[in-house]
């Protein structure tokens, strides 16, 4: 497994193969994300990678079920400061949540959105 981060990564038109939710106890969860393409044969010697998100620490899924075929990204996304980080602070006690915490969004072509507020940089494995 290599740390690396959101940016290295070449998300535009990756297939999302699979999605799975690892919860820990007392700990954020961490997420995995299978994705493929054919961009990732000439740098990682393989079409398929898995994105570990470690230590997320809230999560969205607005995914449109009934597509059928494969769904793609469109738009990777990252922001350490954004209107759904701020919802979180406001109002509650100061010093809420993690110090750190980057929000991740990826868009597909099908206008499905997940997003993720996590703590720690990506973990890829292949």
């Amino acid at each position: 497994m290599k740390k690396i981060t959101i940016k290295e990564i070449e998300w535009h038109d990756a297939q999302i193969n699979d999605i799975r939710i690892e919860s820990n106890k007392d700990a954020y969860d961490s997420i995995r994300i299978t994705i493929s393409s054919e961009n990732f044969v000439d740098e990682y010697n393989t079409n398929t990678l898995i994105i570990i998100l470690q230590e997320v620490f809230k999560a969205k899924f607005k995914m449109n079920m009934w597509i059928t075929g494969n769904d793609v990204i469109n738009t990777v996304s990252v922001k350490n400061d954004s209107e759904w980080i701020r919802q979180i602070r406001k109002g509650k006690k100061e010093n809420f949540g993690p110090k750190n915490i980057t929000h991740f969004s990826i868009k597909t072509n099908t206008n499905s959105c997940l997003e993720f507020l996590i703590t720690k940089d990506l973990i890829l494995d292949f």
